[in-house]
């Protein structure tokens, strides 16, 4: 009796978004890490350049103020260039602005060649979450983590590995070790990056339609076919404009005598549409960029004007969006339940992210008298907490839902916070060590859900409008939470400056408790 080999259940397309969000991983990274990897040279740069302190403090924030500026440009620029060509514009204007610093021969010419620097990393991040969510499509509650890690992880690293390099090289290393990777980031994102498709209905969800007519066949892989599985994703679907959506790289399981899918990407159309397109929104850019800056830059370095202009211009541009045809970042997007809950989510999880990771280095660095690089590895079980629940944070939304998962989190990021609170009673090595791993369970653990709901409750057209929206709001969480944290270090203990923090992540349940219940699909 002949036996037939069991037909294949592995999905080609799960490979291809591996692949690509490996890419996007890597762009994450290069932005994310070298925001903070610069932070513990300061004091070696400001010697080496023959400049005082207070001028060099300007390389970190320079970079900063630049990614502020172009976050919420990322939408606009997606829509009317296409994911794939502002992401590698994006990645080639940081490389280059990273070996430019590397050669840097004063304190002026570094800050201007980091603001250059930072004009491609505050394009990186959101550009990247929209293009893995496109591609991704249904498979985003359990790949999500993928382009999520870095935001997480990254900011641990950042202090590690700077103190390696500067301790083993120079400060200059801090750039010119990053420039190979930023090289092979442009390398592989050329040939693994979708291209633009057609444009899709404006109507049409981002990864579900409500008419059966529309939704694509449900796909079975115990079928044998005689089709190869398309390998990749070979579509981004950056445009507005209606036209008839590519097929989506999936195999239903249906025999066909059709030849077989190209494995390469061969049908990148990235060429302009003829279509009209959205104007850009030049008042908008004047009001939101700036605003976002100077409250940044006002918040961080206790300038109160700075950030009372900034409020200002904030407030300026959200009457001006109510009226704008095409504005620069549409407000109306939180007036979608889902999308509010996640940014009320990622506003909480920004203060809490951004702050605790100020106050654990200079806890380390202050109290325990640790060098740059001791505190960094002090800091790596919470990089390894958070590390775990975003590579395991798909399967677990999809078991327990949304709303479990999200509160889940949230204890644990409040367990893991409970014995830093106790500092002034001197807790025991161990346990500090353990309870950062824990942290990063739960910081981990929360950040799928919203990122999750955000994007799949959006249709297509709106996603890079989002991702912009979304980065906008998470950076000025982690601004007014630094802020405040800052201000109480200043006037009270390490112990009272954890138990705001303890705070600040309470205050996520109140999003999470509204947050849907059954399971992620």
């Amino acid at each position: 009796m002949k036996t037939h080999p069991k037909p294949s259940t592995a999905d080609p397309g799960d490979a291809a978004l591996w692949r690509l969000g490996g890419v996007l991983i890597m762009g994450a990274v290069l932005s994310i890490l070298d925001a903070t990897i610069v932070s513990v040279g300061i004091g070696t740069i400001a010697h080496d350049l023959g400049s005082p302190l207070t001028t060099v403090q300007w390389v970190s924030s320079a970079y900063l103020l630049a990614a502020s500026l172009t976050i919420p440009l990322s939408g606009w620029l997606t829509d009317r260039f296409g994911g794939k060509a502002v992401w590698l514009g994006a990645v080639t204007l940081f490389t280059a602005g990273t070996l430019l610093c590397g050669f840097a021969w004063s304190a002026p010419a570094l800050i201007l060649f980091r603001t250059l620097h930072g004009l491609g990393g505050g394009l990186m991040q959101p550009v990247g979450q929209a293009l893995f969510a496109r591609s991704a499509g249904p498979k985003l509650a359990r790949m999500i983590g993928v382009v999520t890690l870095p935001a997480t992880v990254a900011p641990v690293l950042g202090p590690l590995l700077g103190g390696a390099l500067i301790q083993g090289f120079g400060w200059r290393w801090l750039f010119f070790g990053v420039v190979p990777l930023g090289l092979a980031t442009l390398a592989l994102g050329s040939r693994i990056l979708p291209g633009r498709a057609p444009r899709i209905e404006p109507s049409q969800p981002a990864f579900a339609t409500t008419s059966p007519a529309h939704r694509p066949a449900p796909v079975d892989n115990r079928t044998p076919s005689t089709v190869p599985p398309i390998a990749r994703p070979d579509y981004d679907t950056s445009s507005t404009e209606p036209h008839e959506p590519p097929n989506p790289p999936v195999d239903n399981g249906t025999p066909s005598t059709a030849p077989p899918e190209p494995s390469s990407p061969s049908a990148d159309n990235n060429s302009a549409s003829t279509a009209p397109r959205e104007p850009l929104d030049v008042r908008g850019l004047f009001l939101l960029p700036p605003g976002l800056a100077a409250l940044g830059y006002g918040l961080a370095a206790g300038a109160t004007p700075f950030a009372i202009a900034g409020a200002v211009l904030l407030v300026a541009y959200g009457l001006h969006a109510r009226r704008a045809a095409a504005p620069l970042l549409d407000l109306n997007l939180f007036s979608h339940k889902p999308f509010a809950l996640a940014s009320a989510s990622t506003f909480l999880l920004g203060a809490s992210l951004y702050s605790s990771m100020l106050l654990l280095p200079l806890y380390y660095e202050q109290a325990e008298h640790a060098t740059a690089l001791t505190a960094g590895l002090l800091l790596a079980p919470q990089a390894l907490g958070s590390a775990t629940a975003l590579l395991a944070g798909g399967k677990i939304l999809e078991k327990l839902g949304p709303r479990t998962t999200m509160l889940t989190g949230i204890g644990l990021s409040l367990l893991g916070t409970i014995a830093f609170t106790q500092l002034d009673h001197a807790p025991s090595p161990a346990l500090l060590t353990a309870s950062l791993f824990i942290r990063g369970l739960g910081l981990g653990a929360t950040t799928t859900p919203g990122m999750t709901m955000l994007y799949t409750s959006l249709p297509r057209r709106k996603i890079p409008r989002a991702a912009a929206a979304i980065n906008v709001v998470n950076r000025i969480g982690g601004s007014l939470g630094t802020a405040l944290l800052v201000a109480v270090l200043h006037a009270n203990s390490f112990a009272v400056a954890f138990t705001w923090a303890l705070g600040l992540s309470a205050l996520g349940l109140v999003p999470a408790a509204l947050f849907p219940k059954g399971p992620g699909k």
